[in-house]
């Protein structure tokens, strides 16, 4: 397995007093997507859906 282009530990985002994220460990490699999605109103642009591309 590779090493992770980006690892973060207990992200959390929030907006006034909602939490988009709260807790959130991740590791992306090369060559993933990774896309956060939520209901509308979560915090996400548009259409709640946030991608990160990593080549």
């Amino acid at each position: 397995m590779t090493a992770p282009v980006l690892s973060a530990r207990a992200l959390r985002k929030s907006f006034g007093r909602t939490d988009a994220l709260r807790g959130v460990d991740l590791d992306v490699r090369q060559g993933e997507v990774l896309a956060v999605m939520g209901p509308s109103g979560s915090g996400n642009p548009e259409r709640g859906v946030s991608a990160l591309l990593f080549s």
